[in-house]
């Protein structure tokens, strides 16, 4: 009798190939993670492990990741499109603008974390300025879902805006981060 052959995995107990797994074998074989991938690791524990939605998590890796669909991106991509941000019809530039220095955006922090804007500066320089970003947030205990909800809250509006020339005040957006925190917050006890 012929039996087909088959694929097996020797990283799990049951042969199969996990991407968890196969993390782990690597990990093994390359040796000791420098100090500074172990200290983005415990960012990235902490981000998966908070208590915001699954998109919220995964829009804060895009961030991390400058991968989300801006304007600038379009045009490293070689797609002519008027660069003009749609909050403040200033040069969208970057993440940090649309987040953090758009007028708009300082607006929303201002009224719901202003400690960020302390910070801000100084970010600024940092090679990885997201990096600074979730690490601060992800120590602020209940603050740190404040901060991802209205991180998410300023994206869609500012697509809304974008798109379909509807723009939520600054408050609407920070009353909606904080009714998603309560909601989670609620539910959790």
């Amino acid at each position: 009798m012929h039996s087909c052959d088959t694929f097996i995995w020797h990283g799990t107990s049951n042969g199969h190939y996990t991407v968890k797994s196969g993390y782990y074998v690597a990990r093994n074989l390359l040796g000791k993670v420098s100090p500074a991938l172990d200290y983005r690791a415990a960012i990235w524990s902490r981000l998966w492990g908070a208590s915001v939605q699954p998109k919220i998590k995964f829009f804060l890796w895009r961030v991390r990741h400058n991968i989300l669909p801006t304007k600038l991106n379009w045009q490293r991509r070689g797609i002519p499109i008027d660069d003009a941000c749609p909050m403040c019809n200033g040069t969208e530039s970057s993440l940090l603008h649309i987040f953090f220095t758009c007028p708009f955006s300082r607006k929303v922090w201002e009224l719901c974390c202003p400690w960020i804007m302390d910070y801000l500066q100084g970010w600024m320089e940092e090679v990885n300025f997201w990096d600074c970003v979730l690490e601060e947030a992800s120590q602020l205990g209940t603050l740190d879902l404040v901060a991802y909800n209205l991180l998410w809250s300023i994206w869609p509006n500012r697509n809304k805006s974008l798109h379909e020339l509807v723009c939520k005040m600054p408050s609407a957006l920070c009353a909606a981060a904080i009714r998603r925190v309560a909601e989670v917050v609620a539910s959790s006890i």
